[in-house]
């Protein structure tokens, strides 16, 4: 049986932030079985201003969803301090924070989260 996801990547989208930037994931609507793993990436927009950081915070419903991994897109470098890098399903949440060296002006990939 699939199911549509659009409700709740929906909810993802608008959880997720940056600073002085707008995080957006792709693809915004999947339609999957249950049991079966799918793939989501988070894209940067740093709008008007040059960013040097990133940091992500995605909430979804742990009763529906669980992240199986995160990997971070070319350049970015992971920043694991205390309170920048979480995956908690057991809440349904996750945080991931990195740099990009010399700053971003563009729309960059930031990274891939599975499901």
């Amino acid at each position: 049986m699939k199911k549509n996801l659009l409700l709740v990547l929906a909810g993802l989208i608008l959880a997720g932030t940056a600073y002085a930037a707008s995080v957006a994931l792709s693809p915004i609507s999947v339609s999957v079985e249950k049991g079966k793993t799918f793939s989501v990436t988070a894209v940067v927009d740093p709008a008007a201003a040059k960013i040097y950081t990133a940091k992500v915070e995605l909430s979804y419903p742990a009763d529906v969803l669980e992240v199986t991994s995160f990997s971070f897109a070319q350049k970015w470098m992971a920043l694991s301090q205390e309170g920048y890098d979480l995956m908690d399903n057991a809440a349904g949440k996750m945080i991931k924070t990195a740099g990009y060296p010399g700053g971003l002006l563009t729309k960059q990939r930031f990274g891939t989260i599975t499901f």
